[in-house]
């Protein structure tokens, strides 16, 4: 019955619940996307909702990796655990993270100029495993490049930053000499 007001039948859905949740979800949604200011809000507590749409065969994308902190770093390796579909950002990663990443070939989603502002701030990042020699013009993506790992270059905050795809991608182009 939709129309009770009580909770107590909680399903563990994460607020997706309902005996259809998989035959809706499959049928009008073809992806997620979960993205936004990494600092604010907890995964856990959205993660049964991925974790079921990956188990329907839903593409799923989740921005990771954002921040050099402990929950970040936390939350990315819990995301790991759902294997989605494609993952944003990623610039952050411990050995283990990179590992996983490559084994189940996950596609990491690349914003150039947004990438390069978030991570201008950090000292570590040039010690990182993803850091390539050589390589100033973006801060992982020479790294994901030498393992031959598939990346999807795309745009962030585009009214912040003033870019666009077109302009992300000339620029990417440019800096690692692809045709």
């Amino acid at each position: 019955n939709n129309n009770s007001s009580s909770n107590d039948d909680d399903d563990g859905s994460g607020g997706a619940g309902g005996d259809d949740f998989e035959e809706r979800l499959g049928k009008y949604v073809v992806g997620l996307d979960l993205s936004g200011n990494p600092g604010v809000g907890e995964f856990e507590s959205v993660a049964a909702v991925f974790e079921r749409a990956v188990a329907c065969g839903v593409n799923v994308t989740l921005h990771c990796g954002e921040l050099e902190t402990r929950k970040c770093m936390q939350e990315t390796r819990r995301m790991l655990e759902i294997k989605p579909t494609r993952l944003g950002h990623a610039l952050f990663l411990t050995n283990d993270d990179i590992e996983r990443i490559t084994a189940n070939r996950i596609p990491i989603e690349l914003c150039p100029t947004s990438n390069r502002v978030t991570t201008a701030r950090v000292s570590s990042l040039p010690e990182s495993p993803m850091r390539a020699r050589g390589c100033d013009d973006h801060p992982t993506a020479g790294g994901w490049l030498e393992r031959e790992h598939v990346i999807v270059v795309s745009t962030d905050d585009c009214g912040v930053f003033g870019v666009t795809l077109t302009s992300e991608l000339r620029g990417f182009a440019r800096s690692f000499a692809l045709t």
